[in-house]
């Protein structure tokens, strides 16, 4: 599964900006909200590239910054920020102590948006773990107070639709994620690409390839005017599977090649090894993939000179 598929986290930036804007005392308090805030817009843009310790870095800077003026809010989404990096990491309990102590500090300000989304998170995290029985019941929680104060989010239904292929109720799952598409203006560019992926995938387990073409085509454009690397780079190797099981190799290993030069860029041995197995599979049947594709890829990895778009 795309690993876009698993989690759809928001990153609160855009949000804080409002919040900040009511404390005021004196020039250090001020000073201590600006630089925070700043703080968590550069961690946003970070963990948009797909450079996750870069953005972490800049998300403990902002919550110290924030935690000397007890700025409740911009902690809460500091903490939620710092899950979202342990997720990408995989440290499933870490993220979800973050995302826990998240909503905590939004339920003590009756922030009713901020602890959707966290409970959502979690649920989200749960899912990409397995655990799915706690995820349902984390997604009915936050579902529950959704519904109690008149919310209504994209990224809850579309954890909710994920934890459906999860379990292969693609009925379901279609009517939450349609519902999910229908809000997609809403929110992060993330999240909309996160709806159009999840689609995708659920086009692809019901054999609509050509819908499910669509889809991952319409969030490759998404995470491209985003400048998401890592999102581009995973669309890529989704669209490569869509054209596989279409029969369309030639399609299918432009669209890998597309997605190993950027995961080599950026020095993603983990997410690159298995695209270049499967080149290596493919080009024994079809001529478009080369040795000295596979040397120049290889060549962006290990170079000791290059830097990658996160240094």
């Amino acid at each position: 599964m795309n690993p876009k598929l698993s989690v759809i986290c928001v990153c609160f930036a855009v949000m804080l900006s409002a919040a900040c804007g009511g404390v005021k005392v004196g020039t250090r308090t001020a000073g201590d909200s600006k630089v925070g805030v700043g703080e968590l817009q550069k961690g946003s843009q970070w963990y948009r590239k797909g450079c996750y310790e870069r953005a972490l870095a800049h998300f403990r800077i902002a919550y110290r910054r924030l935690a000397l003026i007890d700025h409740v809010s911009g902690l809460a989404a500091c903490l939620n920020n710092i899950g979202n990096i342990y997720k990408s990491r995989g440290e499933f309990d870490q993220a979800l102590q973050y995302y826990k102590e998240s909503f905590e500090l939004y339920e003590q300000i009756d922030h009713a948006t901020g602890g959707v989304h966290a409970l959502s998170n979690q649920a989200a995290v749960l899912i990409r773990a397995e655990r799915l029985n706690q995820a349902d019941k984390l997604l009915a929680k936050a579902e529950n107070l959704a519904a109690a104060k008149g919310i209504a989010l994209a990224a809850l239904l579309t954890n909710r639709g994920i934890y459906y292929l999860k379990t292969d109720a693609y009925t379901e799952a279609e009517t939450v994620l349609n519902r999910a598409l229908a809000l997609g203006g809403q929110g992060t560019t993330e999240q909309l690409a996160g709806v159009h992926a999840a689609l995708g995938s659920l086009m692809h387990k019901t054999g609509r390839l050509a819908q499910a073409l669509e889809h991952y085509h319409a969030a490759l454009e998404v995470d491209r005017r985003s400048g998401f690397s890592r999102g581009i780079a995973e669309d890529l190797a989704a669209i490569g599977q869509i054209e596989l099981a279409r029969g369309r190799q030639p399609a299918a290993i432009a669209a890998l090649k597309r997605s190993a030069r950027i995961y080599a860029l950026m020095k993603d041995e983990r997410a690159l090894s298995p695209i270049l197995a499967q080149l290596d599979q493919l080009s024994a049947i079809t001529a478009p993939y080369t040795p000295r594709d596979l040397e120049v890829i290889e060549n962006w990895l290990n170079d000791p000179v290059a830097t990658s778009p996160c240094d």
